[in-house]
């Protein structure tokens, strides 16, 4: 059950040990940037991944579905939510509260979860469909274990025609997609 992240310092690292490694075991793999809110957001992943279950039954708590496969973009774009996601929830919080309501709302804010492919994308819609309060997307990834070029707009089509009015963000470095 212990979470296994691999960090590489570079791209071709990382590549490099993920295709010489069984990836079944690594949870997710990041590329250090020197940015040390990376370091904060891969922890604040693996709690929202190990709590989004209780938090979302319990205290019907949302949930943003973040699909990329890409450790480079990930790790450059997951910092930037959690940082955003965390300030969004301390702009509501109430000056009167006392520390123990204040950790509770904090506890509130809507969970981050990753997917790497098309399918771990439907299956975590799928589970979270009622709390799921927005979808930022890739728009290329693998589907059926072929990288696909418009894997993400067909995700977005499938999201759409069970939660027509879902927001949704797609992210692409490929100007093509534009």
């Amino acid at each position: 059950e212990l979470p296994i992240i691999m960090l590489a310092h570079n791209v071709q690292d990382g590549v490099q040990l993920q295709d010489g490694l069984s990836s079944s075991f690594i949870d997710n793999t990041y590329i250090w940037c020197c940015d040390s809110n990376l370091l904060l957001a891969i922890v604040k992943n693996v709690e929202d991944r190990r709590n989004v279950d209780f938090d979302t039954q319990k205290a019907m708590v949302r949930v943003i579905l973040y699909v990329e496969d890409s450790p480079v973009n990930r790790s450059q774009v997951l910092p930037i939510l959690y940082n955003e996601v965390v300030e969004q929830t301390h702009a509501v919080l109430d000056e009167g509260l006392n520390d123990q309501h204040r950790l509770l709302k904090m506890r509130a804010r809507p969970k981050i979860l990753t997917a790497g492919s098309y399918e771990e994308a439907i299956e975590l819609f799928t589970r979270y469909r009622h709390n799921i309060y927005a979808l930022l997307t890739d728009a290329r990834f693998s589907k059926d274990g072929v990288v696909i070029g418009d894997a993400g707009i067909q995700l977005i089509e499938e999201v759409r025609k069970q939660v027509p009015d879902l927001p949704v963000l797609m992210l692409s470095t490929d100007s093509a997609n534009e």
